[in-house]
């Protein structure tokens, strides 16, 4: 793979910090401090769901053979950044109540900021269709793929 963890890690921490700044006064101006602290979880447990889901990418990757590897470990990322995601969110409202359309707000904004992150990274990891080898010219091995030869071109 060409981007690295630590890649990931950073461009997903300066996503976190830029939505931060750029959504903690509406935060704190629709629900006071509660809304900077259930800013602050929210994005704290969305980028934790996005490191886990670009490790699993990379588990899945290296575990799995074949032409639809890459759409394979991608689907298994985004499954699990889900899961993660959602299991850290529930356990966070059962133990401090928050209010929870702030919550869901802040969730869901961090949510889909990171998931673009994942996509763009996606995109350029795999290329537009990474379920298929056709397209890139390169066979599962990595070698390039030969020319068809004309039969009349051959005498």
């Amino acid at each position: 793979m060409k981007y690295g963890f630590g890649w990931f890690a950073v461009r997903a921490l300066l996503v976190v910090v830029g939505c931060f700044a750029v959504v903690a006064w509406p935060a704190w101006a629709w629900d006071g401090t509660d809304g900077l602290i259930g800013l602050g979880l929210a994005a704290a447990l969305c980028f934790v769901g996005a490191l886990a889901g670009q490790g699993v990418v990379r588990v899945v990757y290296r575990a799995v053979e074949g032409p639809t590897r890459g759409i394979t470990a991608l689907n298994a990322g985004i499954g699990s950044r889900l899961l993660v995601t959602l299991a850290l969110s529930l356990v966070v409202l059962i133990m401090e109540p928050f209010r929870l359309l702030p919550f869901a707000v802040w969730l869901a904004l961090y949510y889909v900021s990171l998931l673009c992150l994942e996509v763009f990274v996606a995109v350029k990891e795999f290329g537009q269709n990474p379920g298929s080898t056709e397209s890139s010219g390169v066979d599962s091995e990595g070698a390039a793929e030969a020319a068809p030869q004309d039969a009349d071109a051959r005498d």
